[in-house]
């Protein structure tokens, strides 16, 4: 086998915790401590790793729990809760050493029997399954696929400080892989630990095992909707002795972007993400003076069709719908920045080898478009004095109603009366889960950059499969991919996939798209990475 050491082992040891055993001595707090100031668009509906839809979420998340590895200021792989590894000459088989001074933030040690309930969990959870992050691991594709029991899951506890996980095939990006925020161990010592009730995570029963731990949350107006978040740094974390911003304050503006860049050349916030779609990005751009970074971001927005609706379960009204909306008409009157028509589910920086495949009417003009599509719904038995009502879910946001509101006026010239139902990102995505709703806008970000990440949430199986869509030649395909490891036959297996997609019109890609961020100029050490997260004990203010 061969060894892959970290190049920070002197940095880890130095910073050993000193154990007795019966406490931890926390770490010592840096001379120099800050507090920064950061506005969401939205505000996280859980802190659950294994129940947490959406990128704030995430962004929260990976910061108060840490898995395998993490990375640095500069978005490269560094050792985290595992300080070494070893991979098999045949890079299936690898095998993770915790460290020694691993710790919740209630003193009790992070066990590799923590990662494995994890991850099984992440796969398996009643409805909440995260499946899509754990497409490489040996027999997760049978598992989604109902095949297997999630016992056969690739995964194993060697001893108490040693994690065993085995691959389908060798993976050259399999580490980045692992920054997934869902594959963080859980603490099983917590009798709540599987009550998979919305918010399991409150400020009195909870524990975290990252850099920071939840101080203080406040509800919004909506019931649901998180508004205000504080953080603080977790003393018992191994390398507390660096983190700098001792505290962090959350807003989340409700999609109101015009209020946060308010409150952002106030000085009352040092970052502001203005997230994905903003209609104000044109005018950010061109007048904004100051650090602002615009990040690449390896996802998708589209038009989610529940496949259970009886008027829509035909392929050829999905069609229409999706030949009738002008995706380049909304990128210039709303978005207004870089974002790229959508016709597949891949984003175009996809580094599979996929084909980047486009409908059979994409040559059409728009006009050309609009006549096939009417022809279609006149067929169906739907005129203008008998439109077909399509009622399309969404989370409370301005632009993603301005592009709603679009559609809407596309879809008329097609017999199509939309009907907006706004509403908060937890009621919503309650609503998808369940599958009450007929059609609703959303965004899908890739954790990494593989297929699978793409196609799994089309499974019959997935818990991420809102478009209730149920074929079983895709399944097969699907599993086929997993299982196979000869690069020209996935590629076949993968573009047979994506083809299938595109034949049923499953989803509506409207556009890929980029994320915007300004930056205060007092913030040191923020910089792009792949992986568009952003870890806050890294920064720095001055």
């Amino acid at each position: 086998m061969s060894t892959q050491n970290s190049k920070f082992t002197a940095l880890i040891l130095s910073s050993l915790l000193i154990l007795s055993s019966t406490y931890i001595m926390a770490q010592p707090i840096p001379t120099a401590t800050y507090a920064i100031n950061i506005g969401f668009s939205v505000g996280p509906s859980s802190f659950n790793p294994i129940r947490a839809r959406g990128i704030w979420n995430h962004e929260i998340i990976r910061n108060i729990f840490e898995g395998l590895i993490s990375i640095n200021s500069q978005g490269e792989i560094i050792p985290a809760q595992a300080d070494s590894w070893e991979v098999s000459d045949d890079g299936t088989i690898w095998t993770f050493k915790l460290r020694r001074n691993a710790y919740w933030s209630d003193g009790e040690a992070v066990t590799a029997a923590q990662f494995v309930r994890a991850w099984q969990l992440a796969l398996n959870a009643p409805g909440d399954r995260q499946d899509y992050q754990l497409p490489e691991i040996k027999n997760s594709s049978a598992i989604i696929a109902g095949e297997l029991s999630i016992q056969a899951l690739g995964i194993r506890a060697l001893n108490g400080h040693s994690l065993e996980i085995i691959l389908e095939q060798k993976n050259p990006i399999f580490l980045e892989m692992l920054f997934a925020y869902t594959l963080v161990p859980i603490p099983l010592h917590l009798s709540n630990i599987l009550d998979f009730s919305q918010r399991w995570l409150t400020i009195k029963n909870s524990v975290f095992n990252g850099a920071y731990v939840l101080s203080n949350v406040e509800l919004g107006d909506d019931a649901d909707e998180l508004m205000k978040i504080t953080l603080v740094a977790n003393s018992s974390y191994y390398n507390n002795s660096s983190t700098l911003i001792r505290k962090i304050n959350f807003t989340a503006y409700a999609g109101n972007n015009r209020l946060m860049v308010q409150d952002f050349r106030a000085g009352k916030l040092h970052i502001a993400y203005l997230g994905l779609s903003s209609s104000q990005s044109s005018f950010i751009l061109e007048n904004f003076k100051g650090p602002l970074t615009q990040e690449s971001y390896y996802g998708i927005n589209y038009l989610l069709i529940n496949h259970q609706i009886s008027e829509l379960e035909k392929a050829e009204i999905r069609e229409a719908i999706s030949m009738s909306i002008d995706r380049v008409e909304i990128i210039n009157k709303i978005l207004g920045h870089n974002a790229v028509p959508a016709y597949s589910i891949l984003p175009p920086d996809d580094i599979s080898g996929a084909n980047m495949l486009k409908p059979h009417w994409h040559e059409l003009t728009q006009e050309q478009r609009i006549a096939h599509a009417r022809s279609t719904l006149e067929a169906a038995g739907y005129s203008s004095q008998k439109p077909l009502v399509l009622e399309v879910s969404m989370r409370r946001n301005i632009t993603h109603e301005r592009i709603i509101t679009a559609i809407h006026s596309m879809l008329t010239r097609i017999h199509i009366d939309v009907k907006i139902i706004p509403t908060s990102s937890p009621i919503y995505f309650r609503s998808l889960s369940s599958g009450n709703f007929q059609a609703g806008r959303l965004g899908w970000k890739g954790a990494f950059n593989i297929p699978q990440t793409f196609t799994q949430i089309f499974h019959s199986n997935s818990t991420y499969n809102y478009a209730n869509w149920n074929d079983p030649t895709y399944d097969r395909l699907f599993v086929d991919f997993g299982r196979s490891s000869d690069s020209e036959a996935r590629k076949r297996l993968l573009n047979r996939m994506l083809q299938r997609i595109m034949d049923e019109t499953v989803i509506i890609p409207l556009f890929y798209d980029t994320s915007i961020t300004l930056i205060d100029e007092k913030v040191t050490g923020y910089h792009k990475n792949p992986y568009e997260a952003h870890l806050y004990r890294w920064l720095e203010l001055h």
